[in-house]
């Protein structure tokens, strides 16, 4: 048997359980289109899954009052002028824990503990924390003041996971330097210039710090990311498809001989009286 056993067996096998390998094919795309409509979006394939941060910044002016820009500090009679200058001054007093109580105690009015850390991000970069340890100290990671670069320009912003927890934040900071600071610092003119809300995300460096604090999302996060395409997988499934049915086929031919050739009939001796070829047009 196999001594008589070629390629010419194998090939008219495959063309003779044709018809299974179609069934085969039809029910590997049933099996597709079963998992496309039933598997959630997040196995669809790789996506971010960095949380948005909202943004919100106000920026204000600070001019001296007279007309030759000068501010007097202390008996020996320093002129130290420039609205640059006022600015510095007053930035330093908004990075004060007095202003930064006046904030905390704002934004309090409007947010339990735990609401508060929850929606500023602090709770998911730091797990362990709990509502006993909120304070005004909690504010240093989410509100900031800088002044803008050879300008008079102060710049305050707040970013966490809330848009209303950032503006409140904002709000607090702003009633603090229009209405304690501006009386209490003269002479000079503060004006506001625009405020800002915007969408950022997370840096891929604060992410990994996120996923390293829960192994819970890491799992998460390399089960998306490594989970095949459908095209993908529909490939894969028709080529092991395919190579199933080749191999099936094969021993089917080999265990199961057909005489495919003359000489096949004469190993077996049939007298071969004559052989008719392939008709082509």
């Amino acid at each position: 048997m196999f001594e008589h056993f070629g390629l010419k067996d194998v090939l008219i096998a495959l063309w003779k359980y044709i018809r299974y390998l179609i069934i085969l094919l039809v029910l590997a795309a049933v099996v597709v289109l079963a998992l496309r409509f039933t598997r959630s979006d997040a196995e669809a394939g790789p996506q971010d899954t960095r949380p948005d941060i909202f943004s919100s910044s106000v920026y204000y002016s600070v001019s001296a009052t007279e007309d030759d820009s000068r501010y007097t500090i202390g008996e020996s009679g320093n002129t130290l002028g420039t609205s640059r200058y006022l600015a510095s001054i007053y930035m330093n007093m908004i990075n004060t824990d007095y202003c930064r109580d006046y904030i905390f105690n704002q934004v309090m009015e409007q947010y339990s503990k735990e609401e508060f850390l929850e929606k500023s991000g602090l709770l998911k970069k730091k797990p362990e924390l709990t509502a006993d340890h909120v304070s005004l100290k909690s504010l240093t990671t989410i509100f900031h003041t800088s002044l803008i670069t050879d300008s008079s320009v102060i710049n305050m912003f707040a970013e966490t996971y809330d848009k209303d927890l950032s503006m409140v934040i904002v709000q607090a900071a702003s009633d603090y330097l229009e209405k304690v600071l501006a009386t209490q610092l003269e002479p000079a003119k503060i004006t506001k210039m625009s405020q800002v809300n915007q969408v950022l995300k997370i840096t891929e460096e604060e992410q990994k710090l996120l996923d390293s604090k829960g192994a819970a999302a890491a799992s998460q996060n390399q089960t998306v990311s490594t989970t095949p395409s459908l095209k993908k997988q529909a490939v894969i499934l028709g080529i092991l498809t395919v190579a199933l049915y080749c191999i099936v086929v094969f021993f089917i031919a080999l265990f199961r001989p057909t005489m495919n050739r003359k000489s096949d009939f004469e190993a077996y001796g049939f007298p071969v009286i004559g052989e008719l070829g392939k008709y082509k047009k």
